[in-house]
């Protein structure tokens, strides 16, 4: 609101005035110019500052919502037991998925963040590279970014996974039709109290993804975005999640004609019920499992179906999206397509290795010409997708490269020499907190290969 009162301000000069005043810390007491432009905003009745450059689109957001008083807002704890969840991991097979769902990454988050104590929305609303620090009992780390991303990609692994009740593959995934079958969908009878609020955590881990540019590794169509959004649902949004259901709906042939009666009767003989993504039958409407769909009503049916799968996790999106709006303002997402907002809180499931290589930095005598240095990404380049997201696993506790537009130095790759020799059974090491990955000399690309393999399966507690 009321742009026109900031245009021409030198705000990165206002803002190192700020920092000066407030003795190195943001937004400190000194009252600078920058603070009285949000504290005009606040009086304005402004949710946030959007700071924007015309050819570039929105910078960053800075809420008013942090409070007047300017304060550094407190950085929550969260201590994690690795060592639990991975034994009760090893455990599936013998049908304890709810001691484990209850043990997990997600859980333990959830349940100190979101539990009886829970912390404020406004001490999530963090713009650093942290929402909260992360300690994993019994675990050597140096500094806190490394267990924070490597915390929040298991909560990943896990939501996606059948370790929780919360999401499930879309229809497309259990089929094996058509696109998105890596894709998941919030589980429809995922709908108790509990439920409900573990689905507003998710959506709270939406938004801090998105202020700290801690990317997720979430696989989630459309249907999900575009509710998260703010945007309407269409057909187009059933065929990308259950193309089996969305044909059948079409009422068609095998030569793509317009059914007729007989074929219809020969065809169908279902009552007017649906099938949710997780197996779920619902009447469409109050005793519609006793009504049979007819030749003259498959119109209503077509209607009635698309409208149910449609919405059938409407309360768990509205769950996520509160609790996405309760640290990003709502306004913002206004602003956003739904594809800008997926790009936001999940960027690319692609590993760039030529992004990657242009924001590498060599230190301690290595050389970017150097020869173990080429074969290192050679190797990369030769690696699937999903080897490459073990590998940025492993040197920096993520899965997804930042965008484009994102990369600070602290989201840069810094190659050292190894500590430990240039022997061919020497591994590379990494330190996540740091994003180093430490580089053998090996004499021969194969080596490099089996080496750097080795690594990135094998080594994936974080102990350094």
């Amino acid at each position: 609101r009321h742009s026109k009162s900031w245009r021409g301000l030198n705000l990165e000069k206002l803002w190192k005035e700020d920092v000066d005043m407030a003795g190195g810390g943001v937004m400190g007491g000194g009252g600078g110019q920058f603070v009285n432009v949000i504290r005009g905003a606040q009086e304005a009745g402004a949710l946030a500052v959007i700071i924007a450059d015309s050819r570039e689109g929105p910078l960053f957001l800075m809420s008013t919502e942090l409070g007047s008083s300017g304060d550094e807002v407190a950085l929550p704890a969260v201590l994690l037991s690795l060592s639990d969840s991975m034994l009760l991991m090893q455990r599936a097979g013998a049908g304890l998925t709810a001691i484990i769902a209850a043990d997990g990454v997600f859980m333990q988050t959830y349940r100190q963040l979101r539990g009886s104590r829970a912390v404020r929305p406004a001490r999530l609303r963090q713009r650093d590279e942290m929402a909260w620090r992360v300690t994993f009992h019994g675990e050597g780390h140096q500094g806190f970014q490394g267990p924070y991303r490597e915390a929040m990609s298991a909560l990943c692994q896990e939501l996606l996974s059948p370790r929780l009740p919360l999401f499930v593959p879309c229809a497309n995934g259990a089929n094996g039709l058509a696109d998105n079958r890596d894709k998941f969908l919030p589980r429809p009878s995922a709908a108790s109290p509990d439920h409900l609020d573990m689905f507003f955590f998710v959506g709270q881990v939406m938004g801090v993804a998105m202020r700290t540019r801690n990317l997720l590794s979430l696989d989630l169509p459309s249907l999900v975005w575009k509710q998260l959004a703010g945007v309407e649902l269409d057909e187009g949004d059933l065929r990308g999640t259950d193309y089996s259901c969305w044909s059948t709906l079409q009422f068609r042939d095998e030569d793509g004609q317009a059914i007729t009666r007989e074929r219809f009767e020969e065809l169908f003989s279902i009552p007017f019920t649906a099938c949710l993504t997780d197996g779920t039958e619902v009447p469409l409407f109050p005793g519609g499992e006793e009504v049979p769909v007819t030749y003259e009503r498959r119109e209503e049916y077509r209607t009635l179906v698309i409208k149910a799968r449609l919405e059938e996790g409407k309360r768990q999106m509205g769950s996520m999206r509160a609790g996405l709006c309760s640290v990003v303002p709502e306004p913002l997402l206004g602003l956003m397509s739904w594809e800008e907002l997926e790009r936001r809180v999940c960027g690319s499931p692609e590993v760039d290795v030529a992004s990657l290589q242009r924001h590498t930095r060599y230190r301690c005598g290595v050389l970017e010409s150097s020869a173990h240095v080429r074969m290192f990404w050679e190797v990369l380049r030769e690696f699937g997708q999903a080897e490459r997201r073990l590998f940025l696993r492993f040197a920096w506790g993520r899965e997804r490269l930042p965008l484009e537009s994102d990369y600070t130095e602290q989201s840069e790759m810094k190659m050292f020499p190894s500590d430990r020799g240039d022997g061919d059974s020497v591994l590379p090491e990494a330190e996540t907190c740091f994003f180093i990955i430490k580089l053998p000399k090996y004499r021969t690309k194969e080596l490099m290969h089996r080496n750097l393999l080795a690594a990135i399966t094998a080594c994936r507690e974080i102990n350094y």
